[in-house]
This record gives structure tokens, sequence and C-alpha cells, in this order.
């Protein structure tokens, strides 16, 4: 199956299915190309995105605007993914998290589905559209307690 890297950003609305009600995402990488792939994948399903270059940046908007969903990379210049995520949940910021990285391996997935990190799904760089649309798609509809339940889409 071809990963995000090797599909044309010319994605038809066909491709994806369109949610019932398009989310604010905010999506934080430092690869340029990465960057913009996911924003364009995540628009063309129906979703309002705006992006940031690293953690820093991805703060300053999380303090700006309210959003819906984060999406952020791990390993990053200046703010860390993980330290993004951990500064939004000591600021009582709910939102669900998507954790993206090319090395997973590295990281304690049982401790960050937890608090105080909670993050709520898991893709390995390079994933394909349907693993990103479908961690979005887990992320924001709560199963039916009312609960997030965590999610690792491997590419």
């Amino acid at each position: 199956m071809p990963s995000i890297l090797d599909l044309s950003v010319r994605l038809k609305t066909k491709d994806v299915a369109v949610p019932r009600q398009p989310a604010r995402v905010l999506v934080v990488d430092d690869d340029p190309l990465i960057l913009q792939l996911e924003a364009t994948i995540l628009r063309r399903a129906g979703h309002h995105v705006d992006i940031a270059k690293d953690g820093e940046c991805g703060w300053q908007a999380l303090l700006a605007a309210r959003y819906d969903l984060l999406v952020t990379d791990c390993q990053m210049p200046r703010m860390s993914g993980l330290d993004l995520v951990l500064q939004l949940r000591a600021a009582q910021m709910t939102l669900p998290v998507i954790m993206a990285s090319g090395s997973l391996e590295s990281l304690n997935i049982e401790t960050l589905t937890h608090a105080p990190s909670r993050i709520h799904a898991f893709v390995r760089k390079p994933f394909t559209i349907s693993q990103l649309l479908g961690a979005v798609k887990s992320a924001l509809e709560p199963s039916s307690d009312g609960d997030r339940s965590p999610q690792m889409a491997l590419g």
C-alpha cells in the first residue's frame, strides 16, 4: 500500500469520507512536506486546518484559538510533540491528540495513552491516507461510554 509520501496531493473528495461535523485541527510538524501533506489530506476530508512548524509555534496557536484536535510530530526542535502535549494538559486543555512519528519504538505508548499526557492515537510515519483519517475519526468520535479509545496505526 502506498505511503503518504508516495501519494499525490491531488486527493479527490471521493477518496475520503467527509465528516459529519468538520473539526478545527492544528497540525504541528517541523518537516514542511509532511506538514503540508497532512494539512491537505485533512482539508480535503472536510476539516478546517491550521499549521505550525514546531512545538513552540503549536503552543502559541493553541493559546490563540480553540481546536477540536491536535495532530503533532514527536521529535521537533524548540519543543517536542510530547512536551507540547504535556504543556497543553497542564493548562487543562482536553482536546484529543494524535502523535505522528517515524520512531514510535522509542516511546512508552502504554504510558502516553493515560494521564498526564493522554494521547488518543499514534500513527507511524510514513502512513497512508486511510491510517491518518482513521486515527482522526477515532480521536474525534467518543465511544459509547463517552471516552475515546487509544488507537495505533502502523505504517
